[in-house]
Order: structure tokens, then C-alpha cells, then sequence
């Protein structure tokens, strides 16, 4: 058979661009021996007809398909069944692509075996750009896989998940989320993460509104994904971290266990580390807020020194006089403080003092002189003197 496959392909090839479109002989040749061959050479007639050039053979591997889906429920599961679909899978996308997506969908409903949804999702990925009923079908797929992650075959949630990536329509970003979100096996997860940030429409706004909509741990998430996207522009990765403060820190923590308080804290600290890392002094506000927030925590004993340091230094690079203010009448308290009582944190008075230096403002003038008077370590009245030389006047 395979000989006879062999010499139909040498004769044909050479007169097949002459004959009429209506009946190509080579085409009819190939779905006469296809109709009449056994099952395990029917695979043989279909990769002998995928090396044809200069005819569309199409028709030969839609009929393939059409009798894998007539045969499924006969054959089942049989071996060479899910290899003919593949074939005919693979093969199809290269004539006609458009007219093929319905047939496509059959097999992949058909066929839940990861070998045959895997190339049906990879051709889909290839021909199914801009067709809304695709992309739909896709996404409702990866809904149900995230929605049952135990039951999800990975393989084929990736394969899905890429081909989402090519097609980056924004519809997709939630479902993508859900699967980032999900119990997935961390490749399916960074395969999802790499094509939610492949889906560029409206990005700052879906991220945005995951921050305001999830649970706590999806609004970390979101956030995360946001600042790691290397393509997202500074200045919308300052939007994100600025309305994710705000919305952390209108947060009631009287409602939350210690698990959802610890990440709460987590998510209003990420948020002031990224604004800090940005420099985004629009989140000035919010910031000052979250300084006598954490200033209270601190006094309470609820953080540590470290967490308070990071709102002191985020205030810092602000720029505005509303964080120059505030920042001078907290040292002008621990001045107060010392002054009574000698006891102070050295590392909290000296990152104040390094705020109000490059802050620069001159209404930490007196408060900055005063350091010098005090009982403060010889380190810390030196950077006072630092600081009061960096003010502008």
C-alpha cells in the first residue's frame, strides 16, 4: 500500500497544477485509497499526503476528520483512531484554516485525550485570531480547568493557556488570572502569568479592578504581576501601587484573622516598597496616612522597626511639603522624647533625619537644630548637621 501511496504522489505531482480545480485527480486519488484503506493505513495515506506541494489537499484530511468524529464513538479510545485525528489536526490548518475552526472544536469535544486536544489547541492558536467564538470557548475551557484544578489535565491547560497568549485579547485576562490564582502546577502557572502580561489592552484598568474585587491573596497577586511585568510603564505601575495603598489601607483590620491581617500588612507593605522603589509622589497622601498608620503599630509594638523605617523613608522621596511637614513634627516629638526621657531608637531617629535631608524642605530647620542639643549618639547629631546643610532656602 505504502508503495502504491508512493507512486501516486510521482505521477500526480507532476501534472497536478494542469488539471481542473473541480476534480484534481490527485485529490480524488488520495479519498478514493483513504475510503477504501484499514485504519492503520489510513495514517500512512495522510502523512504521504501532508508532503504534497502544489495541491490543496485539504479535502483529503477533512474527510480524515470527519471520520475520526464518525468513528469515535464505534472505536473509542483505539490508538490508531487518536493518531488519524492528530494527523488530520495538524495537517488541516494548512488549507482553507477559517473553515476548518468548527471541525477543529468537533475533535477537541470529542477527544479529551491530552495527544488530541494539545494539537487541536495549538491549530486553534494558528487560525483562530479575532474569531469571537473561539476565544470564548477558550476562556469558558480555562474557567472550568481553574475551577476544578484536580480534575485538570496540565498539559492541556497550557496548550490552551499559550494559544490565549498568541490571540492576547483581553477577555482572556481573567480567565488567565483564575488560572495564576488556581492549584495548578507551578509551569502552568508561569505559562499563564507569561500570557496575562501578553494582553496589553486595558492592563493598568483589569489589574486595578482585580486589586479592588479579590480576596486578599488575589489582590496581592494582581499587584505582584503588575510590578514584575517589566512591559508596564512606570508611571502606570505608580497608579497601581497608589490606589492598591489606598484600598489596603481603607481596610478594616478589626474583621481579619491573623492569617488575613499578616497578609494585609504584606500587601500595604509591597505597595509602599514599590512607591518607594518609583518614586511616585502623587501616592503623597496615601503615603502620609500609611506613616501614622505604621507609626501607631510601631508604638504598639505590632511591627517592628523595619516596617516603620520603610513608611519614613517612602515619605522621603515624596517631595511635598505635606511630607516634609510631617516628618518634622514626628522628629520634633522624638526630640521631645529624648529630651525627657534619653531613650530613643537610633536607627528610626537617623532615618527621619535622612528624609528631611532629602526632602530638603527648610520648615525642619529648627527641628533639625534642636538634634544638636540633645543627648543623641555623636552619629546621629552628624547627620542632622548633613541634613540641615541639604536644605533649600
Amino acid at each position: 500500500m505504502k508503495r502504491t501511496i508512493l507512486c501516486l504522489t510521482l505521477i500526480f505531482c507532476c501534472f497536478g497544477t494542469a488539471v481542473s480545480q473541480e476534480t484534481d485527480p490527485v485529490v480524488l486519488s488520495y479519498k478514493k485509497i483513504f475510503i477504501k484503506a484499514s485504519l492503520l493505513t489510513k495514517a500512512d495515506i495522510l502523512r504521504d499526503a501532508a508532503g504534497v506541494t502544489g495541491t490543496d489537499m485539504g479535502p483529503v484530511f477533512i474527510d480524515a476528520l470527519h471520520f475520526s468524529i464518525e468513528s469515535r464513538p464505534v472505536l473509542g479510545n483505539d490508538p490508531q483512531l487518536i493518531d488519524l485525528a492528530v494527523l488530520g489536526v495538524t495537517n488541516i490548518i494548512k488549507y482553507n484554516p477559517k473553515e476548518t475552526i468548527p471541525l477543529l472544536w468537533r475533535i477537541f469535544d470529542l477527544f479529551p485525550e491530552a495527544k488530541v486536544r494539545i494539537p487541536v489547541a495549538e491549530s486553534l492558536g494558528a487560525v483562530g485570531a479575532g474569531d469571537r467564538e473561539t476565544i470564548d470557548r477558550l476562556n469558558t475551557f480555562l474557567l472550568e480547568q481553574a475551577a476544578s484544578p484536580e480534575k485538570a489535565d496540565s498539559s492541556v491547560v497550557m496548550a490552551v493557556v499559550k494559544t490565549l497568549g498568541k490571540f492576547g485579547d483581553n477577555s482572556s485576562f481573567a480567565p488567565l488570572f483564575r488560572v495564576i490564582t488556581g492549584n495548578m502546577r507551578p509551569g502552568v502557572i508561569e505559562a499563564a502569568t507569561a500570557a496575562l502580561n501578553m494582553i496589553t489592552e486595558k492592563y493598568a484598568e483589569n489589574i486595578i479592578s482585580l486589586i479592588r474585587t479579590e480576596s486578599l491573596p488575589g489582590k496581592l497577586t494582581a499587584f505582584h504581576l503588575a510590578m514584575k511585568n517589566s512591559a508596564v510603564s512606570d508611571i502606570l505601575k505608580g497608579e497601581i501601587a497608589e490606589t492598591a495603598l489606598k484600598i489596603a489601607i481603607n481596610m478594616s483590620e478589626s474583621s481579619q484573622d491573623v492569617e488575613q491581617l499578616l497578609l494585609l500588612r504584606q500587601f500595604r507593605q509591597a505597595a509602599i516598597l514599590a512607591i518607594t522603589g518609583l518614586r511616585w509622589t502623587r501616592a503623597s497622601p496615601q503615603v502620609i496616612r500609611y506613616f501614622y498608620m505604621t507609626q501607631t503599630d510601631y508604638r504598639n509594638k505590632l511591627v517592628n522597626a523595619d516596617v516603620f523605617i520603610e513608611s519614613i523613608e517612602c515619605l522621603g522621596v515624596m517631595g511635598t511639603p505635606e511630607a516634609a511637614q510631617t516628618l518634622s513634627i514626628y522628629l520634633g516629638l522624638l526630640n521631645s522624647e529624648t529630651e525627657q526621657n534619653n531613650s530613643y531608637n537610633e536607627q528610626v531617629v537617623l532615618a527621619v533625619i535622612a528624609a528631611l535631608g532629602a526632602l530638603g524642605d527648610k520648615i525642619a530647620f529648627d527641628y533639625l537644630l534642636y538634634v544638636s542639643y540633645l543627648p543623641y549618639s555623636d552619629e546621629i547629631i552628624a547627620a542632622s548637621r548633613d541634613a540641615l546643610g541639604r536644605l533649600t532656602w
